[in-house]
């Protein structure tokens, strides 16, 4: 089935190619809680907002939040990039103020932060076929567990999923332990290695810490 969101994004008019084999297992994965995790320059931004684009785009009606703590970082980082990446010719409205993206098939793309009450209220009152959370390391298991994962409930339609993008945090994080460690049923994880594009000075300072 997921092999229809690539096709679906090709036909609105944007070709993604995953640029690694851990692109295209991000891509292809049905895990209902999904974790990229991987230093910078590893596409992660790039692949939440593919599959959330491709996921509204061929599902009608469907309804996908793109999440971070403070919405003022979300506008220039997960945002951006899926801002950059949908094809004109599927959208029916777009109101940058309220974040809030239609698209010809009735579905919705919102852009939302914890930090905002109203947006907080928002998700717990909302059905959704699922969520990108951006530097999901900045956000709590309380607020991921209560105003995150209930809201993954729209039966209207057949596939829903919550993925987690973020950089390696502490060994002693609720993602680590979540994800990584306990292998709960329904969760998976994807490290996603740097891009063999990424800038040399960056390169050069990451291998610096290792």
């Amino acid at each position: 089935m997921i092999w229809l969101v690539l096709i679906m994004l090709n036909l609105g008019g944007l070709e993604f190619e995953a640029k690694n084999s851990a692109q295209a297992e991000a891509m292809k994965s049905m895990a209902s809680n999904l974790l990229l995790w991987g230093p910078g320059y590893s596409g992660k931004t790039e692949i939440g907002a593919a599959k959330a684009l491709g996921l509204s785009a061929f599902y009608p009606n469907n309804r996908w939040v793109l999440l971070r703590k403070k919405k003022v970082d979300l506008r220039g980082t997960l945002w951006l990039r899926f801002k950059e990446m949908c094809p004109q010719k599927l959208i029916r409205s777009w109101d940058e103020n309220s974040m809030l993206v239609t698209l010809s098939n009735g579905s919705e793309v919102w852009g939302c932060g914890l930090d905002s009450n109203e947006d907080v209220l928002k998700l717990a009152s909302s059905e959704l076929g699922g969520c990108v959370i951006e530097e999901a390391i900045e956000t709590q298991e309380q607020d991921y567990d209560e105003k995150v994962k209930r809201s993954i409930r729209l039966a209207r339609v057949p596939f829903r999923q919550t993925i987690l993008c973020c950089n390696p945090g502490a060994p002693s994080h609720w993602i680590k332990r979540r994800f990584i460690d306990a292998r709960l049923e329904g969760y998976a994880d994807i490290f996603m290695p740097t891009l063999p594009d990424a800038p040399k000075d960056w390169m050069q300072w990451f291998n610096s810490l290792t």
